[in-house]
Order: C-alpha cells, then sequence, then structure tokens
C-alpha cells in the first residue's frame, strides 16, 4: 500500500466504498438528520431545500467515510447532542460534500485554522477534489449572502499537500494529477 503525503502534483483521490461501507454511512446520514429534527437544530445552508436535507446528510457521511478509508482513520458517523464539539469529521478534518457541484462552501463561523476536503459523491464513488484552510476559503470565495463563502474548485489546494498520509490501494487511487 503506498501513501501519499506532501505530493502537490497530486490534485484528487477516487474511493470506491463497499457497499456495506455504503450502507453504514447512509444509515449514520438518516440518525443524523432525526437527531437534528429531535433537537430542533438550525439549518446551517439556508438554501438547501426541505425536501433535500436528508440527502444531504447521507451525502456528507459517504464523503465522510471515503476520507476515513481513504486516510486509514477511524470514523463512526458519530450522532450526539455534542457533536459541533467534535475537532472534526474525521480526525481533525472537516469534510464538505456534493452529488452535483464540485464548489467548496465555507461558513463564516467556521473555524480559521480548520482543514475542509471537498467531495463530490457519485454512489458509492467519491471523489476527493482538494481542500483550503477556513480562512482562506473566506478569503477566496464569494460571499453568499446567508453566513457562507462559496469557493470555486479550481482554487482548491491539491489533496496531496493536505499534510496527513492518504493511503492508496485497489479502492483508493489518483484521480487527479499533474505533472511534475
Amino acid at each position: 500500500m503506498e501513501a501519499i503525503t506532501n505530493d502537490p502534483t497530486v490534485f484528487g483521490l477516487k474511493v470506491t466504498l463497499t457497499l456495506d461501507e455504503l450502507r453504514t454511512a447512509a444509515y449514520a446520514g438518516v440518525d443524523r438528520r432525526i437527531s437534528a429534527k429531535r433537537l430542533n437544530r438550525p439549518e446551517t445552508l439556508n438554501f438547501v431545500r426541505d425536501e433535500l436535507k436528508f440527502g444531504k446528510d447521507i451525502i456528507g457521511a459517504i464523503a465522510e467515510q471515503a476520507v476515513a478509508k481513504a486516510t486509514q482513520q477511524f470514523w463512526g458517523g458519530a450522532v450526539t447532542e455534542g457533536f459541533a464539539k467534535l475537532q472534526g469529521d474525521v480526525g481533525q478534518l472537516q469534510v464538505r460534500a456534493s452529488a452535483t457541484r464540485d464548489d467548496l462552501y465555507i461558513r463564516r463561523n467556521d473555524k480559521d485554522n480548520a482543514r475542509f476536503i471537498q467531495c463530490r459523491v457519485d454512489e458509492q464513488t467519491v471523489y476527493i477534489l482538494g481542500y483550503l484552510m477556513g480562512s482562506h476559503g473566506r478569503e477566496l470565495g464569494q460571499d453568499m449572502g446567508d453566513g457562507s463563502f462559496k469557493v470555486d474548485a479550481a482554487d482548491l489546494m491539491p489533496i496531496g499537500l493536505l499534510g496527513v498520509p492518504f493511503y492508496l490501494c485497489d479502492t483508493v487511487e489518483i484521480y487527479n494529477k499533474q505533472a511534475k
């Protein structure tokens, strides 16, 4: 198994989840939405329509599962009242995801020094597209007027520079590589 660390030529990774990994993540996403409803937790992104909120949570959990797999970190799909107090979604990493777009959204109250990874989810295939620090995302991003900043995917940093090793195997491969 090859580890990638500090390689500026690796822009993205493609992670394929097993059906069991996909099921675990999907259930975690459903549990998160139910927990949010039970606690009347306010939505953090206003542009998410009500009928899409379950899907957003499931897609986010699938992306987190993929990042955990690629970095070989534990991921349990935490659903607790203290969820917002965790250091990150996967270890100290924050994971953002969409099934339809590659842009990264940073919230006004996101931590400046947090590392935000953007993923695109296509069923059991997850594309890890790049990352940015929270403060950098707010500097580069377009203020959407709802407390979030939209960062174009072209402005993301190569995932190979994240400072966390990614492990290549038959289900984790380089997705976008630039020549040195």
